[in-house]
């Protein structure tokens, strides 16, 4: 599982080289700007605004369909508390939109009057089929409720960057009459350009709450990090060349460490259950010997050692088989839940057993040989 994410969503999910979070709702980014001009060069780059209106129906719907809990049992302010999404709905002017599509190759969209563009994680995409019928999405006028005009699922980064799990998209005239929520910067680097390693602890130094003085600023705005429960880059500064990087080599050392360890069950109940039955070849010498004074060929008797260690080895693979189907389709199902990969439930538990399958059959050969070796 961990090996197919990493082929196939880790640079999916990053779409963007370079965002940066932050809490106030009028930064221009001076000193981070300052800082990536000294390392490398901006192909294109952008400073827009998430926005609120002081609703909430978006993520209680989450909060209850999707996380499993209530906004309101959550205290605002409360380090401790569920920080899923922000305190707030968000939302984004779709000039904003249509920049950032085009900064990653996306097409532009338009909307239409009194209308809205739902956008979020592919994961999520049950949940937001449910908000376009069951939520009143309010715009820039209290009163209003806007209609949703389509949903898109595209990776733009919605870790708490883009929104958490999910961003609304309207018209700007309706962000206008809204409030200002966080900032963000958006960039994209000339092709081929090496980003430095340290580039993201570069920018964390020019951050005013990565300083002692000012760590509790970054509480201030109840920032929320999306559903994701495996793997997820929730972060301020993300430089997707440093997250990857990063990303891959944890991944690595969890695909060895898992690997290890189901090697080292899988042989070492298979070795016993192979020397068992070596152990136990020398006292059917006697018996095959007296097949073979029955008449019995060496074909026969290779025939009959076959069905012996076949049902041996059958009772304990179908066993295993049953008792981990449960185990393994559930967990199959929550990664692909939680990560939103492109799998089904099944894919991963039949890919399990066929590798289980190979190298049991592998014990089986060598123990079939083994014991005919023993025989004569």
């Amino acid at each position: 599982m961990f090996g197919d994410y990493q082929n196939k969503e880790l640079s999916k999910q990053l779409p963007f080289d370079l965002l940066v979070f932050s809490d106030r709702n009028d930064d221009e980014f001076t000193e981070d700007l300052r800082v990536i001009h000294q390392n490398i060069e901006l192909e294109h780059s952008r400073i827009y605004r998430i926005y609120e209106n002081d609703t909430n129906t978006v993520n209680d719907f989450l909060y209850e369909h999707r996380i499993g809990t209530y906004h309101t049992e959550i205290i605002v302010g409360n380090k401790m508390g569920d920080n899923s999404y922000f305190g707030y709905d968000t939302y984004m002017k779709l000039s904003d939109y249509n920049d950032i599509r085009n900064m990653i190759g996306l097409g532009e969209v338009t909307i239409a009057q009194g209308n809205y563009i739902l956008h979020g994680k592919s994961s999520i995409e049950n949940e937001l089929l449910r908000i376009k019928e069951e939520v009143n999405v309010r715009g820039g006028n209290p009163k209003g409720i806007l209609n949703c005009q389509e949903i898109r699922t595209e990776s733009i980064t919605q870790e708490g960057m883009n929104g958490a799990d999910y961003i609304i998209v309207v018209p700007d005239e309706e962000a206008d009459a809204m409030n200002p929520y966080y900032s963000i910067l958006a960039a994209m680097f000339p092709e081929g350009q090496s980003v430095p390693k340290d580039l993201s602890n570069q920018l964390r130094a020019v951050r005013s709450y990565y300083n002692e003085e000012y760590f509790e600023n970054i509480y201030g705005i109840e920032a929320g990090r999306g559903s994701s429960q495996i793997l997820s880059f929730a972060d301020d500064i993300l430089v997707r060349e440093n997250v990857i990087d990063n990303a891959e080599i944890l991944i690595t050392a969890i695909c060895f460490i898992l690997a290890y360890l189901c090697i080292v069950f899988l042989c070492t109940a298979m070795t016993i259950m192979a020397v068992q039955q070596l152990s136990d070849s020398a006292k059917y010498q006697f018996r095959y010997r007296i097949l073979g004074q029955l008449g019995l060929n060496q074909k026969g008797i290779r025939s009959v050692v076959f069905k012996q260690l076949g049902a041996y080895y059958l009772c304990p693979f179908l066993v295993s088989i049953l008792l981990s189907f449960f185990i393994g389709m559930n967990a199959s199902e929550r990664f692909v839940y939680f990560t939103g990969i492109d799998a089904g439930n099944f894919q991963y538990y039949f890919l399990g057993v066929l590798v289980f399958a190979a190298l049991y059959v592998s014990y089986f050969i060598i123990s079939c040989v083994e014991f005919l070796r023993n025989l004569k």
